[in-house]
């Protein structure tokens, strides 16, 4: 009797802690206002690209104690929108590299996360994910920083370091061939997320 009696108040136990510690989920849609930047380098200048056109969602789980988990994210590049601060030269150029006509987006889309903290406005993490572009798709690892807006919404951080040769892209060259990109270029994001 008392082994059924302590068999029933562990079940509750387990039962409450279940239910306490179980994650709601949240949706939330990448804003227009959301910034990504493209810095690479050349045997003449530094350059910096800017992304005109970016798209996806992402889900939040959030349990009652306020930690936050990443469920699921996508993003969508448009290739066409990625515009140089050099001109409609360097942007053909750059659409030619990135085989735009035959693959006109850059997505990300999450694998898993190698770590989560909790801040006093946000969260810290470790993110991995499948980074496909020009038809390419390598799993990358990056830091992001999560912040909390006012409207409930949230502010993504982060950058990380590729090479163009990873994804089978030439790096671009100019001037008959006397300007030549350099292979490595970092990749900067400002991601505001709204809810759905």
């Amino acid at each position: 009797m008392r082994s059924f009696i302590f068999l029933c108040v562990l079940g509750s136990i387990l039962v409450s802690f279940t239910m306490t510690s179980e994650l709601s989920s949240i949706s939330y849609n990448i804003d227009k206002s959301s910034k990504i930047t493209i810095e690479g380098t050349s045997n003449v200048h530094d350059w910096v690209a800017h992304v005109n056109k970016v798209t996806g969602d992402v889900e939040f789980g959030v349990s009652d104690d306020g930690l936050i988990r990443i469920n699921e994210c996508n993003v969508n590049i448009d290739v066409k929108s990625i515009k140089s601060e050099k001109g409609s030269i360097m942007d053909n150029k750059m659409f030619k590299a990135l085989k735009g006509k035959e693959h006109p987006m850059i997505t990300f889309k999450l694998k898993s996360i190698g770590s989560m903290e909790k801040t006093s406005n946000g969260f810290k993490s470790k993110v991995y994910g499948y980074l496909t572009i020009a038809g390419a798709t390598k799993v990358i690892g990056f830091d992001v920083k999560g912040v909390e807006l006012a409207n409930g919404g949230y502010e993504i951080t982060g950058s990380e370091k590729l090479k163009m040769t990873t994804y089978n892209i030439d790096p671009p060259t100019a001037m008959m061939g006397a300007m030549t990109t350099g292979d490595d270029i970092t990749i900067r994001f400002r991601t505001v997320l709204v809810q759905k």
